[in-house]
């Protein structure tokens, strides 16, 4: 419903077309169970509705009348016949003269379904309160042309008592329901549920879907004991007047912070409501007692519609950032009824604060909210041979270091939740040795994210979450050695961060320098000193345009020497001192980039000294911001084994396929989109061979992920579609142990 103190005479045509996202909806992974319908209220609470005709036939803009309410009325609201949208304004004579105009604007588009039972052809503006004991009122169109324009005037008298607060809490719901007055508390005559025909039983969705945020778009003066007689207008209204089978919402709050039960059937159930046409099976409709397009949300009432809604959601297995589809078109599952349906309704001053109460209900129910990326030109933020980001000394034996990640290369001080950085050991000495990066301030883990022997320097891209200060922790095994690690991007769940989320893709590989793949046709290894621009965006599944970054696993082979590095960075921007590859003459060598794509959809490659084939292949895009978002959040994990064949499974065979279960394991949930695993082999007994992980119960594709020789332990970060909640891990030649530490999992999110 929507009224508001006029400002202009041009409000109407302005609330059509500023339509936006915010409407509240609640996506339910349970399905509700029979309800024991409760039992009827013997309290009535009259309410007394006198009906007059101020026009027979059309009322054009600038039509306007004084009429008498017949008796003392506190609310007024108005019909029209056919489903044609208009708007008129009312004041009141008061003790102290004329009130201030207040905008009533009807569009059938804030009701019932059109195929449901309680759809009406007419149409109906309000009710909105006027005061007390209002005899007098001024009434004027300034949209559209009504046709048989009707006034009510309403009074609603208080019950002899208005009972307590429900205080319940359903079983199974995470968190406490809060206090809400019942019907028969606010004194509901449910006799009013039976008068229209096909309305005996409500009607009930298999579940709650997705719940919407409005406003009823009355006055904001009331005081806290006219709140029941609102509510009980507008439930005379709804029924008589709309003729609906009951009041339109699911609940109501009032700007104190009460919340009242609405539509009948249980406040646990899914109730089917009349709050928004065409989206009301499956949703909850929460709506504000009062006006705000102007006017700010008072504090206690914001409380009450997150605690409601945190709640409802917990009660139906809900994830307060998610998305769902409902009427064809992609939906947040918290929204503003304006997402939905052409409405100024919540309200200017409500629809701003849809993303924060997105976090605050998150908050409240214990569900974390996903992360963002934000990409980067690589920067490089440690190196200890040079005293970058730590003391110029190399890490010992058993030794660690603090890095602090926040305010440094591009990332921001504050709400980073994960850093993508590559790490490169390099100058090792001693024996064979790992490193391990973990949050600062936690545990470490048993788990590695980059093995290394004397002799080599060895990168690995690691995916961390930021601890204590902003910072991670690094941690080498045995032996001394330097550590360098370049930041690649940074992840955030602030509610004001404009970051892209991850859209997966079966492996495909998008540049082969020894066939002529991504060159335009020309074979040949890429010389000492030279650059070349692949084209990501429009390849291997990467839209050609909506694309913010791409991962690539990024392979060298047959090169040349001596000792080099590659360099992956934007197109149309300078190389970076950063590295995303070292590699010598030998065997292949692969490492996982994530690569910010520049404005052409291109990324550049460099190669330092000798020559070398490069190989990528991509895994997935990060898609350009958008609402709601078309791809998956990343929610960061501590991390963790997953896979260890050397405890159990025994060694992966020749041209031989595990599947990995990660759904349900190690804080992966069961609806994970895709998960990040830090995967080493170790202990292969040779020829030259490779891994390739891929989603579970799909075709191999001709990619790889790890290339290996006998006798190396080699790690890669891989990230991967899971499908059938689990993944696959090919080997192709000689036999060997797999190892895999859980970093995240991408999902559905905010």
């Amino acid at each position: 419903m929507r009224a508001r103190l006029f400002p202009t005479s041009s409000a109407f045509t302005r609330r059509v077309l500023s339509r936006m996202a915010t409407a509240v909806v609640v996506a339910t992974l349970l399905a509700t169970g029979t309800v024991a319908l409760p039992a009827g209220s013997d309290v009535r609470a009259e309410v007394a509705d006198k009906v007059q005709t101020l026009v027979a036939g059309r009322a054009e803009v600038g039509w306007q009348r004084t009429a008498r309410t017949g008796h003392p009325a506190q609310l007024v609201g108005f019909e029209w016949q056919g489903a044609e949208p208009a708007a008129v304004e009312v004041r009141a004579r008061g003790p102290e003269g004329w009130s201030d105009w207040q905008l009533l604007e009807g569009d059938p588009v804030e009701g019932p379904d059109r195929d449901s039972h309680e759809w009406r052809d007419r149409t109906t503006a309000g009710p909105v309160w006027v005061g007390h004991a209002v005899e007098e009122v001024d009434v004027r169109v300034v949209e559209g042309a009504p046709r048989g324009l009707k006034l009510h005037a309403l009074r609603s008298e208080e019950p002899p008592d208005r009972g307590g607060l429900s205080r319940t809490r359903p079983a199974g719901a995470a968190v406490a329901q809060p206090n809400i007055v019942t019907r028969s508390a606010w004194g509901a005559d449910e006799s009013y549920r039976t008068k229209n025909a096909g309305c005996a039983q409500p009607l009930y969705a298999p579940n709650v879907r997705f719940g919407v945020v409005h406003h009823t778009a009355g006055t904001n003066t009331y005081n806290a004991s006219d709140s029941p007689s609102i509510v009980r207008a507008i439930y005379h209204f709804h029924t008589h007047t709309n003729q609906w089978c009951d009041i339109g919402y699911n609940f109501l709050v009032d700007k104190f912070g009460t919340v009242f039960e609405g539509r009948f059937g249980g406040v646990t159930s899914a109730v089917v409501g009349a709050h928004a046409e065409g989206f009301n099976t499956g949703s909850t409709g929460v709506s504000v007692m009062g006006n705000f397009t102007s006017v700010p949300l008072p504090s206690p009432a914001y409380t009450a519609v997150r605690n409601l809604l945190a709640w409802k959601l917990a009660l139906h297995g809900v994830d307060p950032h998610g998305t769902i589809t409902a009427g064809g078109v992609p939906i947040r599952t918290i929204v503003g009824h304006r997402d939905l349906n052409p409405t100024a309704c919540p309200g200017e001053t409500v629809a701003p604060l849809l993303p924060q109460l997105r976090t605050d209900v998150g908050t409240t129910m214990g569900v974390t909210n996903g992360s963002t990326y934000h990409p980067l030109t690589p920067a490089r933020v440690l190196d200890t041979r040079a005293g970058v980001g730590a003391p110029a000394a190399r890490l010992f034996a058993k030794g660690s270091i603090d890095l602090k990640v926040v305010g440094v290369g591009g990332v921001p001080a504050t709400g980073v939740t994960s850093v993508v950085l590559n790490v490169t050991a390099t100058n090792a000495s001693g024996p064979q040795s790992f490193l391990t990066v973990w949050p600062k301030g936690t545990t470490r883990p048993l788990a590695s994210n980059l093995n290394f022997g004397a002799g080599v320097s060895v990168p690995n891209l690691v995916t961390v979450k930021v601890g204590d200060g902003g910072g991670v922790s690094i941690f080498n095994d045995a032996g001394t050695v330097d550590v360098v690690a370049d930041v690649q991007g940074w992840y955030s769940n602030a509610v004001d961060a404009v970051g892209s989320s991850f859209v997966p893709v079966n492996p495909a590989r998008v540049l082969d320098t020894r066939l002529g793949v991504g060159t335009g046709g020309t074979a040949g290894p890429v010389p000492a000193g030279t650059l070349i621009q692949l084209q990501v965006a429009g390849a291997g599944g990467v839209p050609e345009s909506g694309a913010r970054a791409v991962v690539l696993n990024m392979t060298v082979d047959r090169a040349s020497g001596p000792e080099s590095y590659l360099t992956v960075w934007p197109s149309a921007t300078p190389r970076p001192v950063a590295s995303n590859l070292n590699f010598t003459r030998g065997p292949a060598t692969t490492n996982v980039v994530v690569a910010q794509l520049g404005p052409d959809g291109k990324v550049n490659i460099y190669n330092n000294l000798g020559s070398t084939d490069v190989i990528a292949d991509v895994a997935g895009w990060f898609a350009a911001p958008a609402t709601p978002p078309p791809g998956s959040r990343y929610f960061g994990l501590t991390p963790t084994r997953v896979l260890d064949t050397r405890t159990g499974g025994g060694r992966v065979g020749p041209g031989a396929t595990i599947d990995l279960t990660v759904a349900g394991v190690a804080g992966v949930p069961a609806n994970a989109t895709s998960v990040v695993l830090n995967v080493t082999v170790a202990e292969p007994t040779g020829p030259e061979s490779y891994l390739t992980l891929f989603p579970n119960g799909t075709g191999r594709p001709l990619a790889s992920n790890l290339n290996f020789v006998a006798g190396q332990t080699v790690p890669n970060l891989v990230v991967v579609r899971v499908q059938n909640g689990k993944v696959s891990i090919y080997n192709n030649l000689g036999s060997t142990h797999v190892i895999a530490d859980v970093q995240g999992w991408f999902g559905a999110g905010g």
